[in-house]
């Protein structure tokens, strides 16, 4: 949306912007983009400030960011984790002078009418209505837990939504930036993000990404979705996981067409063979 109005491009380098922005390489820091922070593209890894029991805020992340090592070299592989969406959301935050919850509730669910999707759980005017969260204890039984507070992970997908409101974001890739009637992005702006841009390495830092994609030729990623072929079509996709949740959308956009997958356990060996199997159809 801001590449649209005009208040950045995909190309506007993070630290011109929020200049505390450091990472343990200083020669790197001054070619990070807003493409690769939202690109995966940086070479963070998963690392323990950034887990579901962190306490951190976003701000404090943000700061702790330059003591983390690069687990991959830069811009060389798809290696996803938080900490570049984390970035591009103070980023938001910067520019608008507006709370990142604020601005998408606003300009994102108001434009499209999401009216069950909220920026947190914590957010939801009735609770009453969420499902809950399950996980393994250890006794080889899906047990409910409560709800914690991942607030600070919220941009990286935290965000509570329903199948409703989902279908509807999810087509909106499908179909060239619109829904139901309320278009939210040009065509334009949504082929730049679904288009493959840098490549999940079958013998690199996720090769599991490999393993959950049906005879797949290719595996990359764009600015914010994952690409890979099936049954001769570009699928683009974005699987979201936090305790006790793990969900699936994906995106064909040659058909038109968008499937959505949700589970409110924490790990779930039906959603790989889900997918294909509506895919598939």
């Amino acid at each position: 949306l801001l590449v649209e109005a005009g208040k950045l491009t995909w190309d506007s380098r993070a630290v011109d912007v929020l200049p505390e922005f450091q990472l343990s390489d200083p020669s790197i820091t001054p070619h990070v983009l807003m493409r690769d922070l939202v690109g995966q593209s940086v070479g963070f890894g998963e690392d323990n400030i950034m887990n579901y029991n962190s306490r951190y805020t976003r701000k404090e992340i943000i700061g702790l960011i330059r003591t983390l090592p690069l687990r991959v070299p830069f811009r060389s592989e798809c290696a996803y984790q938080q900490f570049g969406p984390i970035v591009a959301t103070a980023i938001v935050e910067r520019i608008t002078d507006t709370p990142w919850e604020d601005f998408v509730e606003r300009e994102v669910c108001g434009r499209l009418g999401l009216k069950e999707t909220f920026a947190s759980y914590f957010r939801m005017p009735d609770k009453s209505v969420a499902c809950d969260p399950h996980i393994d204890l250890g006794d080889g039984k899906m047990s409910v837990i409560p709800h914690r507070n991942f607030d600070a992970l919220s941009a990286t997908g935290g965000m509570t939504s329903s199948l409703r409101d989902m279908e509807t974001w999810f087509s909106v890739f499908a179909c060239g930036g619109s829904a139901n009637g309320s278009r939210v992005l040009s065509e334009a702006t949504v082929e730049e993000m679904l288009t493959p841009r840098v490549a999940v390495r079958r013998n690199g830092i996720h090769p599991q990404r490999w393993a959950s994609r049906y005879e797949a030729n290719f595996i990359s990623y764009g600015l914010g979705w994952y690409a890979h072929d099936f049954a001769g079509r570009r699928i683009n996709e974005h699987t979201g996981a936090l305790e006790g949740f793990l969900v699936l959308g994906c995106s064909v956009p040659s058909e038109r067409v968008a499937v959505v997958i949700l589970t409110n356990q924490h790990a779930s060996a039906s959603i790989n063979p889900l997918r294909y199997l509506l895919l598939g159809h």
